[in-house]
């Protein structure tokens, strides 16, 4: 049983300039999150997914965490090019998010990109905490350079596992 002070791990999640310009420094993989205010499996990931211990844990050691929202208003220089929202039907959608997402159909989408800052992969849809490790340790391993993923979720063991 919990005790009253336990304290939760959390995720410690940047903005999409601050990663950048900390892999700048240090290179390290990045993990970022597109979400929107309003999509409900971008909650149910941010409660579940993302509060579980050893995902929090995994990604705080090994990625720069980055929580995109897709719907920002505000305009973003990275590298000399500005992104910005543009409205597009009910909604819109930011240009950095778009260039994230890729072709992704939409949230939340969850994208890794390596040391050198270069997009690996946009992967959409709600993760759950194992389908989540598998990914990271996936991505965060190189396993992705010589591994197609249906052959290394075969072989690999989460500790997540029951």
């Amino acid at each position: 049983m919990l005790s009253a002070n336990t304290v939760f791990a959390q995720i410690n999640w940047m903005s999409f300039e601050e990663a950048w310009e900390a892999n700048k420094k240090e290179p390290k993989k990045m993990l970022v999150d597109v979400y929107t205010d309003w999509c409900g499996p971008c909650k149910m990931m941010d409660q579940k997914t993302f509060k579980q211990p050893d995902i929090v844990k995994y990604i705080n050691k090994n990625f720069y965490a980055v929580k995109l929202n897709a719907e920002r208003k505000d305009s973003v220089t990275i590298d000399g090019r500005t992104y910005f929202f543009v409205k597009a039907g009910r909604r819109g959608i930011h240009t950095l998010a778009k260039a994230v997402m890729k072709d992704s159909p939409g949230y939340p989408t969850v994208t890794f990109f390596n040391e050198k800052g270069e997009l690996i992969k946009a992967i959409p849809g709600y993760k759950s905490a194992l389908e989540m490790d598998k990914l990271l340790h996936f991505y965060n391993e190189n396993h992705y350079e010589r591994t197609p993923y249906n052959l290394f979720e075969k072989t690999f063991r989460s500790r997540l596992e029951p």
